[in-house]
């Protein structure tokens, strides 16, 4: 039987080729080759190197190997973890971008909200409150313009210093609230 019939013919070939290219050159050469025995496919890391006759002619090949095999197996095992590894890290980093993306857009509804909310309060703050103020103050200058007696009148009148003041802060909060530049103008100016 020839040497290449123990082994499987396409693994037989690569071991035929290396050992030509070793003949070719006539220099020592390292190569993986997987050779199948009856566990399975084993890897050898093989030294090859020609054998001269006395003419100085190459007429062989010796060589060394050495079972690779669980090494290539753990290279392989850890290849594989390196992959699952790195997809981990892509879909995590992918779930941190859509979190990240939820809470840019849940903080811009909140703002959104608040502004919403902020212009509420002010539009009642001057559509009720001021309102009242201003026909109380009214009501109280049309009182103390009837008013007879000099301590009432003073009375009405330091009530009205009150209503102005509760008036100007109204009219503050309702600035501070929402400021009506935003609505009129927008945000740049």
């Amino acid at each position: 039987k020839k040497d290449t019939d123990l082994l499987n013919p396409d693994l037989a070939r690569e071991i035929v080729e290396n050992d030509q290219k070793v003949l070719n050159s006539r220099t020592p050469q390292e190569f993986e080759e997987q050779i199948q025995i009856p566990d399975g496919v084993h890897t050898y890391l093989s030294t090859k190197f020609p054998l001269y006759n006395a003419e100085g002619t190459p007429y062989a090949i010796c060589g060394i190997a050495t079972d690779i095999t669980a090494r290539k197996q753990t290279e392989q095992a850890l290849k594989e973890l390196n992959e699952t590894l790195e997809q981990r890290v892509a879909d995590r980093t992918r779930d941190l971008l859509v979190y990240q993306e939820n809470l840019r857009a849940m903080a811009s509804e909140l703002v959104v909200t608040e502004q919403r909310e902020r212009r509420r309060l002010a539009t009642e703050l001057h559509d009720y409150l001021a309102q009242l103020l201003v026909v109380c103050r009214m009501k109280l200058t049309q009182a103390t313009n009837e008013a007879k007696v000099p301590a009432l009148k003073a009375k009405l009148e330091e009530i009205d210093t009150i209503l102005s003041d509760s008036l100007t802060y109204t009219r503050t909060l309702i600035a501070e609230l929402s400021p009506t530049i935003l609505y009129e103008l927008g945000l740049v100016p």
